[in-house]
């Protein structure tokens, strides 16, 4: 049976392209939502956007976060997959949704609590905090 590995033989341009481009799509998808987002939150005034703005700011920060543990398990899964120590694969999988749930309720209790002073160190001004906090909760 010939089997061919078209990631790692051939040229490694197409490799990279072709692993590369579902995240190049899913960054893409982010962009046009945010777009979107500030699309009909213009539709509700400025202190509207402005929330947008400064939750979306916070969303990118968690998102670097998210993306580096992603990547990590992803080296992880695959170098034990390779090796065929299939028991460690559910393992780090196990691991990784443990991490995902304890930073999931870390920033949700952070944020439920300390919205108001995220916006404060964003340099908010004094009129906005009380207008925006709503909106800035909902994508918090």
């Amino acid at each position: 049976m010939n089997s061919t590995n078209y990631l790692t033989e051939g040229h490694l341009f197409r490799g990279l392209i072709i692993i590369s481009l579902p995240i190049i799509a899913s960054n893409l998808l982010q962009s046009v939502l945010e777009v979107v987002d500030l699309y009909f939150m213009g539709r509700l005034g400025a202190d509207a956007i402005a929330g947008v703005a400064m939750s979306t700011t916070i969303i990118f920060v968690l998102a670097t976060f998210i993306v580096g543990l992603v990547t990590a398990t992803t080296a992880f899964i695959s170098r034990h997959y390779g090796a065929e120590e299939h028991d460690a694969v559910g393992l780090i999988v196990q691991h990784a949704l443990y991490i995902g749930l304890t930073f999931s309720l870390a920033i949700s209790v952070f944020g439920l609590f300390f919205s108001k002073d995220l916006l404060m160190l964003l340099e908010a001004n004094e009129r906005l905090p009380l207008s925006v906090l709503p909106i800035f909760q909902y994508f918090f």
